[in-house]
């Protein structure tokens, strides 16, 4: 199944800018999708499409990864900086 997603949403995942940013180098015309000016918004399929910044391709983002973090704070402070600070 084909994932499509925004050109800015496709920029932003393959690193080449936030989402805002994008935006902006789609406005000023610096991204193409099939040799063909993008506009904001439009839907591409990162896999399938050519996609172009300043000529240069853009790589298609990897899959996603999520980490979940634990964190338990201790019931005592690690350190004693009241002690250990003069004044």
């Amino acid at each position: 199944m084909p994932e499509t997603m925004r050109i800015q949403r496709a920029l932003a995942r393959a690193g080449i800018a936030s989402r805002r940013g994008a935006e902006e180098l789609v406005a000023a015309g610096r991204v193409r999708i099939n040799g063909n000016l993008a506009e904001t918004g439009q839907s591409v399929d990162p896999r399938r499409d050519r996609i172009t910044v300043d000529g240069k391709p853009v790589s298609a983002p990897g899959a996603t990864h999520w980490l979940g973090v634990s964190i338990r704070l201790a019931a005592q402070p690690f350190s004693n900086w009241s002690r250990t600070c003069p004044g």
